[in-house]
């Protein structure tokens, strides 16, 4: 009877233990120190995910891969300087009165502070890809002057949206003015690249 129970009463803790090692406590939002791993993490994959790319890629696949990568970032860019706008307009709503841009910077400032280094790793495969490309020797220098005018549109985009100027009006238009800037600067490169 003892050994019964004593079985039992293993089973039942053995239960137990084994039922509390797949438990997962939540301890809530990851700490900032998390976040920004989870972002310095991000940006590496995506650094070696391109690096791989650029590497084994022909001089016009680069140019084409590096084009597309500054054509997508940028919206990326824009679309979130969109929702900084957003968020302006509402603090504006909120507060009865116009917020100074000073005040969105550092808003901005704030909430990009975790994701600087994902951030920084888009600038620094864009950099690469120019890199690769002006190693290749391959283009003439009206292809080189059209990559390097897309990755000053890029810069330009970078600066205007995590450094809000002026009012939200101001800010919105500047935002759509460096869309279409941005789209006629891709045309320019993809025509010089359609003469390869």
């Amino acid at each position: 009877m003892k050994s019964a129970v004593r079985i039992s009463l293993l089973l039942f803790l053995s239960g137990l233990w084994l039922g509390c090692q797949s438990v997962k406590i939540s301890t809530g939002p990851p700490t900032d120190e998390q976040a920004a791993n989870s972002s310095e993490a991000r940006g590496k994959e995506l650094k070696t995910e391109w690096y791989s790319r650029l590497n084994a890629a022909s001089p016009q696949e680069k140019m084409v891969l590096v084009r597309n990568f500054a054509d997508s970032t940028v919206a990326q860019l824009v679309r979130y300087g969109y929702r900084i706008a957003d968020l302006w307009h509402d603090a504006n709503t909120g507060s009865g009165r116009e917020v100074p841009d000073t005040e969105m910077r550092q808003v901005v400032e704030n909430s990009t502070r975790n994701d600087l280094p994902l951030l920084e790793s888009f600038e620094q495969t864009l950099e690469y890809g120019v890199a690769e490309i002006l190693r290749t020797e391959y283009f003439d220098d009206s292809a080189i002057h059209a990559l390097k005018a897309l990755q000053s549109q890029y810069y330009n985009v970078y600066s205007a949206v995590f450094y809000p100027a002026g009012t939200v009006s101001d800010y919105e238009y500047r935002l759509g003015t460096l869309e279409t800037e941005t789209r006629e600067v891709s045309t320019q490169l993809q025509q010089e690249l359609d003469r390869f």
